[in-house]
């Protein structure tokens, strides 16, 4: 089929609706649920316009499909990361008080929080993470990110009320490991 769409475009259409239910799957498990469908169709894409480099001998182009899903993926979750990582840098590099070492003092505690809490950010469930960043960052209602993420209010608060659980607990749990070099101190007095 793959061959024939170089000659006939349009057969390539067969080769979508074989595999395009297990490339959605494959792909609903490694991107948060909101880019899902972009990413199906950026692997399409890419597929397409790369048909001529699929090996003609293969059995099915299923593995050559989710090969491409998983370098989509990859790059989107770098994408996400560097996101991530550049609003980290913001927020611990915000311009603070006018009084100089205030602002010093507030950056470097706005940095320790943000150290503290982004692995707890990246433990979330996609969907928690997402309804988390649109409140927090975005400034959403419940409303608006129900109909951004096309769930229930009422569901978007529960997930809300979980993440923020979650980081609570993750704070706490922070807070409550001794720093290795008291511990160290102590086993030398």
């Amino acid at each position: 089929m793959i061959e024939r769409s170089l000659d006939l475009p349009a057969v390539f259409a067969t080769i979508f609706d074989r595999h395009v239910d297990a490339v959605h799957r494959f792909v609903g498990y490694r991107v948060r649920p909101s880019e899902v469908d972009d990413t199906v169709a950026e692997v399409f894409r890419i597929a397409f316009e790369d048909r001529h480099r699929f090996e003609p001998s293969a059995l099915s182009a299923k593995p050559w499909l989710l090969g491409i899903a998983t370098n989509v993926a990859r790059r989107s979750h770098r994408s996400f990361e560097r996101g991530h990582r550049a609003v980290q840098r913001a927020a611990a590099s915000s311009v603070g008080p006018s009084d100089p070492l205030l602002a010093v003092d507030d950056r470097l505690d706005a940095a320790d929080l943000i150290d503290r809490i982004a692995p707890a950010i990246r433990q979330l469930l996609d969907v928690e993470r997402e309804v988390l960043l649109m409140t927090v960052w975005d400034e959403l209602a419940p409303t608006e990110i129900a109909e951004a993420l096309r769930i229930p209010p009422a569901t978007v608060r529960t997930h809300l009320f979980r993440a923020r659980k979650r980081l609570r607990n993750a704070l706490d749990l922070v807070d409550r490991v001794p720093e290795a070099s008291s511990t160290a101190q102590g086993d030398v007095e």
